[in-house]
């Protein structure tokens, strides 16, 4: 990545999760001087990895056995407001203290004071939110299929960012890696970008954020991480499938599939029997970036091919 890039030049690398956080510790690896500019719609960071995050937590409210019974007790479907509510009561009772839930909204704010702060409770071990997350992992695709697809966009558009902020985190020492860059001046994190255009005369891009403002740069590196729609995936494939109307898109994302066979729906009957995992699923599974779910989901694929044969 960094053999065409000068180290005293500025970069901008689009996205601020873990690829971008990636991209920045390979530029600091090769002792890059260049200030380095990580720009996103949310312009927030990963929180920082806790000890064991997987160990020592029994959720008393965000369970899917309290989703059922809540649809059971009203009659009615299971909303993005229910679900909230449900973490938040979850996440007070772990810290057991009140939560300032506007403080935690870091929507484009202040990302060095956010890493700074997170740095100081994961050393603490005093950080709520990824051991409720981890606990919830087996249950997470149980709870989203129960969502409506109207619930499931307001999901991506509310609380996404900040589920995966949580969620897949930082390891401490990229953290500390990058609050020391920040404090020498050599990266800032910034939100509320609008579009990036690259130059007519080919010498370099153009960066534009929602209130106006305009940086200028001869390097952008995307690390945005991948799309989640059909028609913003680019593979040759993909497209293929698509024109063939072998794969249909899903409301939120990915292709439409069955949960329980990862076996593709198509809306053709001369198509063959596709399968899919990960990415391509994102709409019907939604954590598509575990590994071990992916593992899970492999299985169920096979299981069904062989008894197919």
């Amino acid at each position: 990545m960094t053999e065409h890039i000068a180290r005293d030049q500025p970069v901008v690398i689009l996205g601020s999760g873990l690829s971008a956080i990636d991209a920045v510790m390979t530029l600091l690896d090769n002792d890059h001087r260049g200030h380095i500019h990580l720009i996103s719609k949310e312009g927030m960071l990963p929180r920082v990895e806790i000890p064991a995050p997987e160990t020592g937590y029994e959720r008393r409210y965000l369970t899917l056995e309290n989703v059922h019974r809540l649809i059971r007790e009203r009659g009615a479907a299971f909303s993005i407001v229910d679900l909230f509510r449900l973490f938040r009561m979850e996440a007070e009772t772990a810290a057991d203290r009140p939560i300032d839930w506007q403080a935690e909204d870091r929507y484009g704010g202040d990302a060095e004071a956010a890493l700074l702060h997170d740095i100081a409770v994961a050393e603490a071990e005093e950080e709520p939110f990824q051991r409720i997350l981890t606990a919830a992992r087996h249950d997470s695709t149980a709870i989203w299929n129960l969502l409506r697809p109207v619930d499931q966009k307001r999901f991506g558009k509310w609380l996404a960012p900040h589920f995966a902020a949580a969620r897949f985190v930082t390891p401490m020492v990229n953290a500390r890696r990058l609050a020391d860059a920040m404090a020498r001046g050599l990266l800032t994190v910034r939100g509320r970008i609008d579009e990036t255009v690259a130059d007519e005369d080919g010498a370099g891009f153009t960066v534009t954020f929602d209130n106006g403002d305009t940086l200028e740069t001869p390097i952008v590196v995307n690390a945005t991480g991948q799309a989640t729609t059909l028609d913003e995936m680019k593979e040759p494939l993909i497209k293929d499938l698509l024109a063939k109307q072998w794969l249909q898109p899903h409301p939120v994302g990915g292709a439409i599939a069955h949960r329980a066979t990862c076996r593709i729906i198509s809306a053709t009957r001369d198509a063959p029997r596709l399968y899919a995992l990960g990415q391509l699923l994102n709409g019907e599974l939604r954590d598509t970036n575990a590994v071990w779910f992916n593992v899970e989901c492999a299985g169920r694929a096979v299981d069904d091919i062989l008894r197919q044969r």
